[in-house]
């Protein structure tokens, strides 16, 4: 029943170390996974995880989107970007790896842990992983954008960047429409097309690629 949940990102992560040969990832991998054992287990020991979820939109957005989206970013990949020795390139190259192995177990314990019965939704177990998987992906290819096109436009870039914010501000809002029972409809359009996208631009990264081959 979770196996959705507890493979996707993971099958992710391993086609793309194999696929990129780079050993270099190595450490932003292995970051990942300490940062989100270490934090999993201090919300353990000292969170309350069984949340009542209150009648606000604004406090259901605000918890979704400090605890499961922005902050863990914001944190682990700062803190990364800061301290690491490497190049720009090799740190914005980095983001993928460092950030899905964290929510490889991040996800799943979030999802377990505020459960508080045996049976999961099917949006907890296939919806929330499919969402958090293009969330890192669009943001790679956002970040990824400023390091490949240096000659990017001010317009370009402002795009590029405002991509990059929906991109991390999105996941919250969908899954707080779904907590509080607010437009279904909404819900299932929204997370179509924040999936699609992602999957559209790596389409037409590969078309142009063959292209110029």
């Amino acid at each position: 029943m979770l196996l959705f949940l507890f493979m996707l990102l993971p099958v992710s992560l391993v086609i793309f170390l194999i696929y990129s040969k780079e050993k270099k990832f190595r450490p932003a991998f292995f970051i990942g996974i300490f940062s989100a054992i270490l934090l999993c287990i201090i919300k353990a020991v000292f969170v309350f995880a069984h949340r009542v979820v209150p009648n606000s939109f604004s406090e259901n957005y605000l918890f979704y989107l400090l605890n499961e989206a922005l902050l863990p970013q914001i944190i682990l990949y700062g803190l990364y970007f800061i301290i690491a020795k490497d190049d720009v390139r090799l740190k914005i190259k980095s983001y993928f790896p460092l950030v899905c192995s964290f929510y490889c177990l991040y996800l799943p314990y979030c999802v377990i842990s505020a459960n508080e019965s045996e049976i999961y939704s099917g949006f907890c177990i296939f919806v929330k992983p499919l969402i958090y998987f293009a969330m890192l992906c669009q943001c790679d290819i956002c970040l990824n954008e400023f390091l490949c096109t240096g000659k990017l436009k001010i317009v370009r870039k402002i795009i590029v960047a405002l991509l990059l914010i929906v991109y991390l501000a999105l996941p919250a809002l969908i899954e707080t429409l779904y907590v509080m029972n607010i437009l279904p409809a909404l819900v299932i359009i929204l997370s179509i097309l924040y999936v699609l996208v992602p999957l559209a631009l790596y389409l037409l990264k590969m078309i142009k690629n063959k292209i110029k081959k």
